[in-house]
Formats: C-alpha cells, sequence, structure tokens
C-alpha cells in the first residue's frame, strides 16, 4: 500500500484482516512494522510476537470495523478465539507511509460467565450504515457528544447527554439496556432502569469516581461512528447513594472495592445525538495507566 494512494475504506479494513492473519499464523513477514512500532495489550507494552501475537489461534468470525481516512487508523471489534478458546478484541492499527506504527489490543478473556454469542454473529446494522450528509456533524462535534456520555456518568447526570430514546448499549457482547433480563430481581433493591439516560439518572454507576484519559483515536466520519480507549477509576469507596424518589441504595458488591477498567468503547452519532453503543472491557489492578498517555 503506498503512502502516496489516497486512503480508502477498504485499504484500511483490508490492514486490518492481515494483521489478523498474521497474528493467527504467527508469521510477521506480511507485515511492514518498523522496529520502534508501538504496541500494547491490556495498556501493556510488549514486544511484536508477545501476548496474543502467540496464542491467536482462529480469525475473528465477528468483525466490527471502525475507519479513519483523515487520520489513517482502523479500529475493530473482533470475536474469536486464542488457543481454541473464545476472546474479544479490541484492535486498533495506525498505519503510516506504509508501514504499521501502533497497534494497541484490549482482550477479554471468557471468564465464569460465558459471552453472549448471540449478540456476536454479525454488527448490528446501524453500525454498518452510512450517513446522509444531513445526518452529519463535523469531527470535533462528534467527539463533543460522545464525551457528554463520560460527563454524564462521572455526574451522574443522564439528562446532559444527547441521546436518542431507544438507544442501546452493548458490554462484552452483553446488552445492558433496555433487558429486563440483565439481573435478577432483588426486593432489596429498587428495579434498574431499563434506557441509558435512566440508569445514569438512577445513579446506577455512581461508583466511577473519574474517567482519564479519555482518548478518542479513530473518528469514522462515512458512518459516524467514534472509537477510542477510555480508563475508569474507582476508589472503592461509595458504599451508598441517595436516589431521588427512591431514597438510600447500597452500590453492589463489586463496585466496593477499588479497581480500574480499561474500556474501548464506540459510539454511533446521527444527527447529533448518540444512536448506538457498543464497549469491550476488561478490570485492571486500580491506579492502572493507559499504556499512551503517561
Amino acid at each position: 500500500m503506498s503512502s502516496l494512494i489516497p486512503l480508502t475504506r477498504t485499504h484500511l479494513e483490508n490492514l486490518m484482516n492481515r494483521y489478523l492473519e498474521a497474528l493467527v499464523t504467527h508469521d510477521l513477514s506480511h507485515l511492514s512494522l518498523p522496529k520502534n512500532v508501538k504496541y500494547t495489550e491490556n495498556t501493556i507494552p510488549l514486544k511484536v510476537g508477545d501476548g496474543l501475537w502467540a496464542t491467536a489461534s482462529d480469525l475473528p468470525t465477528y468483525r466490527l470495523y471502525v475507519c479513519d481516512l483523515q487520520s489513517g487508523q482502523v479500529g475493530l471489534y473482533g470475536y474469536m478465539k486464542e488457543n481454541g478458546f473464545p476472546i474479544l478484541i479490541s484492535s486498533r492499527l495506525k498505519y503510516y507511509r506504509g508501514a504499521i506504527t501502533e497497534i494497541e489490543n484490549i482482550v477479554v478473556r471468557q471468564s465464569e460467565r460465558p459471552f453472549m454469542e448471540e449478540n456476536l454473529k454479525q454488527p448490528r446494522a446501524v453500525f454498518l450504515e452510512s450517513l446522509a450528509p444531513s445526518e452529519r456533524v463535523s469531527r470535533q462535534e462528534m467527539v463533543r457528544v460522545s464525551d457528554l456520555y463520560f460527563e454524564g456518568l462521572v455526574k451522574d447526570n443522564g439528562d446532559i447527554i444527547p441521546l436518542w430514546d431507544d438507544c442501546n448499549r452493548l458490554e462484552n457482547g452483553m446488552q445492558t439496556t433496555n433487558n429486563p433480563n440483565l439481573f435478577p430481581r432483588d426486593p432489596k433493591r429498587p428495579p434498574m432502569p431499563l434506557d441509558c439516560r435512566g440508569q445514569i439518572n438512577a445513579k446506577t454507576f455512581a461508583y466511577i469516581t473519574s474517567i482519564k484519559p479519555r482518548r478518542f483515536t479513530v473518528i469514522d466520519e462515512e458512518r459516524g461512528i467514534t472509537f477510542g480507549t477510555f480508563m475508569f477509576h474507582h476508589t472503592g469507596t461509595i458504599k451508598s447513594v441517595e436516589v431521588p424518589g427512591v431514597g438510600t441504595v447500597e452500590m453492589i458488591p463489586i463496585a466496593r472495592r477499588p479497581f480500574t477498567v480499561v474500556v474501548s468503547e464506540l459510539f454511533k452519532v446521527k444527527n447529533g445525538k448518540i444512536r448506538e453503543i457498543e464497549a469491550i472491557m476488561m478490570s485492571l489492578p486500580y491506579g492502572a495507566k493507559s499504556g499512551w498517555d503517561d
């Protein structure tokens, strides 16, 4: 791929596909990688050839691409296998002057709860549609609108977020909005609102004490998608909250401990509002750094 040829979506998607093939074949010879290529896996700087490079075994069956022709970057959400076991991957490549100069992976290994495979067969149609010119906003506005989601989370205020009323959110393949079966009914706790704004206003996520850094890395103007990596920090000191009209609500047990979560998140921004959200995330020790802004 010559650096003189204007980038296209096809170029960037093919670049990602070649990278994925190199992962599963453990053969780097078909990739152009400079000696100073930066590579992180779950925020840890590694040498090319280590980590998932050595263990990836099957190509993704689920592939959601995000392409930024202006910055020369491509992001991917994938469902693949590592030594035969299912994993979720968020991957970002930066292409510059004919070479891959940056590789950022977030890899989620399956734990006690299996992945929701029914949600990982094909990307939701809304993420594949190109926006009409009248439905688009500037790159800067796409980022501003998306960042208001994080502001809403840390301020427990969903009303400041420009959301479509039927906005859905998937996290590690699980639909966490408009899903009445998400959590079993607990008589000691009020039912969680189903909609994205309502969940935030009910202080469901009050245990999130800060989200920084917030790195929006891939801006897909054609499809109206922002993609990035965000560090969620939780001090574990927020044991309960006062919810208007409900009273005192205790935080869930898992939230009452210090931990950090690295989150790869993407937002579909249509007509200046967040239409859909999807995220891949994993827990890290409290205070973990991003590996890129430190």
